[in-house]
């Protein structure tokens, strides 16, 4: 008696386990499939040929002066004398 719910048990245990691989495996498949068109061929000639893309034609540039400008005025008008009194 005690060998047959062993084995009932081991079996539920593996094809839950066959299930859920089954499972993931077809969420991978998807997520592949899905990731794969977002880059074409010639993106990747313009990527190793410029070394950059540009995929979105309304985004701008950084500005990098206007970055570093940012960058200082935070760290300069910033109090980093202490915790602020409460």
């Amino acid at each position: 008696m005690f060998d047959l719910i062993f084995f009932v048990g081991l079996s539920l245990l593996a094809v839950t386990g066959g299930v859920l691989r089954y499972r993931h495996s077809l969420h991978r498949r998807r997520t592949l499939r899905r990731s794969t068109n977002l880059l074409s061929d010639e993106m990747i000639a313009q990527i190793e040929h410029h070394g950059w893309i540009r995929i979105d034609e309304q985004d701008e540039p950084l500005d990098l002066k206007r970055i570093r400008e940012e960058e200082k005025r935070f760290w300069n008008e910033a109090a980093w004398d202490g915790p602020e009194p409460l």
